[in-house]
């Protein structure tokens, strides 16, 4: 399986998508999976993440969860784009 995780903005739109490039064998059973995000830099505004489980053989959907733990981001940068990378 391949695993995607997506932030979204509140339309429910995708404004970022973390992919895992490995290909993950599941067991029966709870699995569990931690992902450093790094920095990012969201504009002020409220987002949620979204998780896509994919099966690699026939590229189907397996699971996917939308509006995981809903969060806000309260700052003073309010560009149009939802993401902001500051050049030099």
């Amino acid at each position: 399986i391949r695993i995607k995780l997506y932030i979204l903005d509140t339309g429910l739109n995708p404004i970022l998508t973390f992919i895992d490039k490995k290909d993950i064998s599941l067991k029966e059973g709870l699995s569990r999976f931690n992902y450093d995000l790094g920095k990012i830099n969201l504009c002020a505004g409220k987002y949620s993440f979204s998780i896509v489980v994919l099966n690699l053989k026939d590229r189907k959907t397996l699971v996917r969860l939308e509006n995981i733990t809903p969060f806000s981001v309260i700052d003073g940068n309010h560009e149009w784009a939802p993401v902001t990378n500051f050049l030099n």
